[in-house]
């Protein structure tokens, strides 16, 4: 496995500009890839974890995979390299505690895209709810473990057709 160097993480917040009221979808990887996120309980954590950033961010979707995360957040205040700090932060600790395991869970650096004001969301939400999915097989794990959608994405954007087809609860 490569390992990340300082500059590497650099070079990734170069421009990164945290905007109130902007929506970004961000995909962050556990360390080490350790393919544990499905276990037990863990989708609820980090779900309770995010919820516990409510101050700081809205959640829009979240997908719990296996060894790393999808979300589409808006952030409300502060800056989103606090707000991502701040539920690996929580997340970790809830969830060393429920393996048991102790270190560092996640990877130091995730990454985030910042949807301009004309961007959709129906195709990050589309690949969001297709992403555990193996073709021609069934999903990876159970969907009402690692999926999460708001009831609306915005106030003035309908849910994508596929979405109200598909609906979770």
């Amino acid at each position: 496995m490569k390992e990340h160097r300082s500059s590497d993480y650099q070079a990734l917040r170069k421009g990164r500009v945290s905007l109130e009221n902007a929506r970004y979808f961000i995909t962050g990887c556990n360390k080490n890839r350790e393919r544990i996120l499905t276990k037990d309980l863990i989708p609820k954590y980090i779900f309770k974890s995010l919820q516990q950033c409510d101050a700081s961010v809205e959640l829009i979707a979240l997908v719990v995979m296996l060894d790393h995360i999808h979300l589409v957040i808006r952030l409300k205040s502060g800056s989103l390299t606090t707000a991502i700090q701040s539920f690996k932060s929580r997340s970790a600790i809830a969830i060393n505690k429920v393996i048991p395991r102790s270190g560092p869970l996640w990877q130091p650096v995730s990454f985030d895209h910042k949807f301009r004001a004309d961007d959709d969301l129906a195709p990050i939400l589309s690949y969001m709810w297709n992403n555990p999915e193996v073709p021609g097989q069934h999903f990876r794990c159970r969907k009402e473990e690692w999926l999460w959608f708001k009831s609306m994405v915005t106030l003035d954007v309908e849910y994508p057709e596929w979405l109200r087809k598909n609906p979770m609860g």
